[in-house]
């Protein structure tokens, strides 16, 4: 056999990183997918998390990037810039009290944190805006969506890491067939069946990889058509949440 690498896979700093320049450049939405991505591959990492509540803060979704701050700060409660990231999206949706009891813990555990003492400024010098209560029927509406996209997001985490595992096994398969291409034409080779090792020919084996390949590419498209299409609810849901609340 040819000494062959595995085709390498984004790592999640590879990932993380790509996130950082694409959020440089103002392409948010991108930003957001790349860092979904790596959290797909890493859950509980907070800093992909902070990353990616800024990114969604800057895209105007102060949901998410409420709902990412939150997390972070689940996983990491000493890690001040959970505070900020979660104290800016409350300020954003005009959540001033939320926002000041955030920036309140947060500078408990670092009193002298610029980034919070600025923010923590800002704060009480910012106007509430009136407040109307939700009817019962609109809080109704308001849980429904919450909850929605609270799933939505679980599936698309899910989708995400199906994909990364998707896109692996076609490496592998890629390598293996690369491999046996080298091989030469009268080589014995064996294919597993089970637990059990049978001979076969070489071009039944190329035929079989190809086989699996196709399906391993059509699990790919399905999985990446299934996590934008999540992407596009998640959005739509988070659009139909704030103007919901804005109305009442």
């Amino acid at each position: 056999f040819a000494s062959l690498e595995m085709p390498p896979m984004e790592t999640v700093e590879e990932l993380k990183q790509s996130g950082n320049e694409l959020f440089k450049a103002g392409k948010y939405g991108a930003a957001v997918e790349k860092y979904a991505d790596a959290l797909a591959i890493e859950p509980e990492n907070h800093l992909l998390l902070s990353n990616r509540s800024l990114a969604y803060c800057s895209a105007g979704d102060y949901a998410a990037a409420r709902r990412d701050a939150e997390a972070c700060i689940r996983l990491a409660p000493s890690f001040i810039k959970g505070y900020y990231r979660l104290a800016t999206a409350q300020l954003h949706a005009g959540q001033l009290d939320d926002a000041r009891k955030t920036l309140e813990t947060g500078l408990g555990l670092d009193p002298t944190n610029s980034e919070l003492r600025k923010l923590s400024k800002r704060a009480r010098g910012a106007k509430p805006k009136p407040a109307k209560a939700l009817d019962e029927t609109t809080q109704k509406e308001a849980q429904e969506l919450t909850q929605l996209i609270a799933t939505k997001e679980r599936d698309l985490r899910d989708a995400a890491a199906r994909l990364q595992a998707a896109k692996r096994d076609k490496a592998k398969l890629t390598l293996t067939r690369t491999q046996i291409q080298h091989t030469s034409d009268d080589a014995l080779l064996y294919r597993a069946v089970g637990k059990a090792f049978l001979a076969d020919t070489k071009p039944a084996v190329l035929t079989l990889l190809d086989t699996h390949l196709k399906a391993a590419d059509d699990a790919a498209a399905a999985l990446a058509a299934r996590k934008d299409a999540l992407s596009r609810d998640i959005t739509s849901a988070d659009a139909d949440l704030k103007a919901l609340v804005q109305a009442s």
